[in-house]
């Protein structure tokens, strides 16, 4: 991240901030990010790299202590993961008419129990893989095969959150209607990929698994997997990244 687009990104922030109140693009809590990336010119877009010059943008409510979801990372041997998750450990929800879901956080500083089965994250640095284990309510290891390399993991920080952007902004509501005034902005530049799995190690990056199916008629039933997020609370960023001095107004 260079000077250069920091003051680039600055100044479409700038520009958006001066504006004052500006009414959400978007109902819903996607509706702070997406107006803000709109604004400022971005598309919206799905690809597996930083959302500006190498940036990625995360846009928070002003005094929001919530999490920050840094990437999402399928396992290794997605589909047939995914699937096995599903199928395997899955509990029926019954606002999707009881059909199986799988939506849970896990981290590495204690067992997280669903249903039938505790899980927990490790680091196996001998095999340089960050490992679901699962066990059952005897404390019996089931299975350790899921898991994302070192090398996926890498790619995912240095393409995607190596630098960073948060920007925030106040919230209000008049109607119907959510207003956002951007003010404020600060740019990290992450530490090392040696902190982001101490952070692992440390339960302070989870992985949220978010798994369940379409209800439309055409894909009634089928798996919907909507992305497996590593994500840390916004009040430990400065453990995982260094911020960036840089003048801004």
């Amino acid at each position: 991240m260079t000077t250069k687009d920091m003051t680039l990104l600055l100044i479409r922030y700038l520009k958006v901030k001066n504006k004052g109140w500006i009414k959400s693009l978007r109902r819903g809590p996607t509706g702070i990010g997406y107006t803000f990336e709109t604004l400022i010119g971005k598309q919206e877009e799905n690809l597996p790299i930083a959302d500006f010059r190498g940036i990625e943008i995360k846009v928070k409510r002003r005094y929001s202590k919530g999490n920050i979801t840094l990437f999402t990372a399928n396992p290794d041997n997605e589909i047939f993961a995914i699937k096995r998750i599903y199928n395997e450990y899955g509990t029926c929800n019954y606002n999707k008419n009881f059909h199986k879901t799988f939506i849970t956080s896990i981290n590495s500083f204690e067992k997280k129990r669903k249903g039938n089965y505790n899980f927990i994250i490790k680091v196996d640095e001998k095999k340089q893989k960050i490992k679901l284990e699962i066990y059952d309510l005897n404390k019996n290891l089931v299975e350790d095969d899921i898991s994302w390399s070192y090398e996926l993991i890498k790619e995912k920080i240095y393409f995607k959150i190596k630098n960073l952007a948060i920007v925030k902004a106040h919230v209000k509501k008049i109607g119907n209607e959510e207003l956002f005034h951007y003010n404020h902005i600060d740019f990290y530049e992450i530490k090392s990929f040696e902190t982001f799995v101490r952070l692992i190690k440390e339960g302070l990056i989870s992985i949220t698994f978010n798994i369940n199916v379409y209800m439309d008629k055409k894909r009634y039933g089928n798996i919907y997997n909507h992305g497996t997020a590593f994500i840390i609370n916004i009040n430990n960023i400065e453990k995982l990244y260094q911020k960036k001095d840089f003048q801004k107004k």
